[in-house]
């Protein structure tokens, strides 16, 4: 029976260009709906499939009576999962963010210890002083949330000798990275006094909402660098503040907010140890989204379970 798909992202017209070429290889019995940027235009529209951006499709979704499966292009689903409809499919996106996640988790590392904001300084007033870098060598970097992103990460990181520590929620080793320390939710302190660098990669849920709080701060080690790629209710900003202003972390580096876009009027764009990158650590691409689309379309088709399914009652 035909199935009839739309597409509501931001790239509408380079997601559908990508899927229509490879529905057609596969000839699987598909209809176009509607491709979009607007929520408003798929209401009541015969949509049974939706591939679309989260934030887009949290506006419609109460308005698609046919809708079974919704397949998501970003890796964050928080405003899907708390929303009061929950009677269709919703699978997330894995195995696509790691690189980029590496990449820019090191750029900001190497960044902090090379000191090169103080050479710009420098170059500016014209003077001759080369500040003491460090080696990352030897240091180590504390993940919150060693899920998919984070041991996609592992070969790279450690290439350049850097030590991991992971946290999850129960402090149980993980398959194929036995070496790496895990700590559990509950023995947070401990997991913070062993980094020189702390990222964040932990989901949204109501365990994670404020988990770095003074208990986690005051156990770290004097300026750790803080950088915050999973959500940004992992911690107010009285508390980040505080850990700033009494040197527990020498800096931090945001790329996501509880608010987003930032507030203007907000002080984290102003403080001078703060640098807010402005939720670009990775992103989703519409080749890599549309592979994992057809892979679980293939599935459904199939009546086989579908790939990084997403669990109502767990949050992610």
């Amino acid at each position: 029976m035909t199935k009839f798909i739309s597409i509501l992202t931001d790239q509408p017209a380079a997601y559908h260009l990508q899927l229509e070429a490879m529905l057609e290889q596969l000839e699987l019995d598909i209809n176009f709906e509607i491709v979009t940027d607007n929520p408003a235009i798929l209401a009541n529209s015969r949509t049974q499939i939706l591939l679309a951006d989260p934030d887009l499709a949290v506006q419609v979704i109460e308005e698609l009576p046919h809708l079974q499966w919704l397949q998501s292009t970003w890796a964050g689903n928080q405003v899907l999962l708390s929303h009061p409809r929950q009677d269709y499919l919703l699978t997330g996106v894995k195995d696509v963010f790691s690189e980029q996640m590496a990449e820019y988790a090191l750029t900001h590392i190497f960044n902090h210890e090379h000191q090169t904001e103080l050479f710009k300084t420098l170059q500016n007033i014209k003077k001759w002083e080369p500040p003491k870098k460090s080696s990352v060598r030897g240091k180590t970097l504390g993940i919150l949330g060693f899920g998919n992103i984070a041991q996609g990460m592992v070969r790279v990181l450690e290439s350049i000798g850097l030590k991991i520590v992971g946290l999850n929620r129960t402090g149980h080793s993980v398959m194929g990275f036995s070496h790496i320390p895990i700590e559990a939710a509950a023995d947070k302190t401990i997991f913070a006094t062993q980094c020189d660098y702390i990222l964040n990669l932990l989901p949204d849920t109501d365990a994670t909402q404020a988990f770095i709080d003074l208990d986690f701060v005051q156990a770290c080690q004097p300026n750790t660098l803080f950088i915050n790629a999973g959500r940004g209710t992992v911690i107010n900003d009285k508390t980040l503040m505080y850990a700033l202003d009494h040197h527990y972390f020498g800096r931090a580096v945001l790329d996501v907010f509880t608010c987003e876009p930032l507030p203007v009027n907000s002080p984290l764009w102003s403080h001078p140890n703060i640098l807010i990158t402005q939720h670009s650590a990775a992103k989703s691409q519409p080749e890599d989204i549309i592979n994992i689309f057809l892979r679980n379309l293939q599935r459904l088709q199939l009546n086989a379970p579908l790939k990084y399914l997403m669990h109502w009652d767990k949050g992610y």
